[in-house]
C-alpha cells in the first residue's frame, strides 16, 4: 500500500495569486534561473528566507555562521532576479534552527506555498520530512533535469 502524504505536491500546482510564496535557501542554487522561472509562475509576492543554522556541519545543505555573506549575496542575486521579473521581493535573514524557521515564518506571513529545490542530502530530507506534513501550508520541490554523462 502506497503512503499519502497530504502536503507533497510537484513544482507545476497553481499557486494562489495573493498569497506570497516562501523560498528557503537551503540549496545554495535557489538563484538559478531556471529554478525561479518555474518557481515564479503565476505568483506576484515572494519571500526570500536566509537560515543561519549554528547546529549546520553540512558544505551542501543551509548556511552556518561562517557562510554569512555566501548567504547574502546569494539571496541578494535571487532578489534582483525576482525584480526584472516584475514581483514582489521580500528578504529576511533569521538565525536558529533551519524547520522551525521556516515553519515560522510561512505561518507568519501566511504563505500558502514553500517552493525549494530538491537535494541528495540527509539534512534535505530531515528538514522535508517535517515541512511535509504540516496543515499550513503545501511543500513544492524543484528538481533539476539529470545531466546526461557520455561514456567514453
Amino acid at each position: 500500500m502506497k503512503e499519502t502524504v497530504p502536503n507533497e505536491s510537484p513544482m507545476k500546482e497553481t499557486v494562489p495569486n495573493e498569497s506570497p510564496v516562501l523560498i528557503p535557501l537551503v540549496s545554495k542554487r535557489e538563484n538559478d534561473p531556471l529554478f525561479l522561472n518555474e518557481a515564479l509562475q503565476g505568483i506576484k509576492q515572494v519571500i526570500l528566507l536566509l537560515i543561519v543554522d549554528t547546529n549546520n556541519s553540512s558544505k551542501t545543505f543551509g548556511f552556518n555562521a561562517m557562510e554569512i555573506s555566501q548567504g547574502s549575496a546569494l539571496m541578494e542575486d535571487a532578489a534582483k532576479i525576482i525584480g526584472q521579473k516584475k514581483k514582489k521581493c521580500d528578504t529576511i535573514l533569521q538565525w536558529g534552527d533551519t524547520f522551525t524557521v521556516i515553519d515560522h515564518i510561512a505561518k507568519l506571513k501566511q504563505c500558502s506555498f514553500i517552493k525549494m529545490i530538491k537535494q541528495d542530502d540527509e539534512n534535505f530530507e530531515k528538514l522535508y520530512d517535517k515541512l511535509k506534513y504540516q496543515k499550513a501550508y503545501k511543500v513544492l520541490l524543484f528538481e533539476f533535469p539529470k545531466q546526461e554523462t557520455e561514456e567514453t
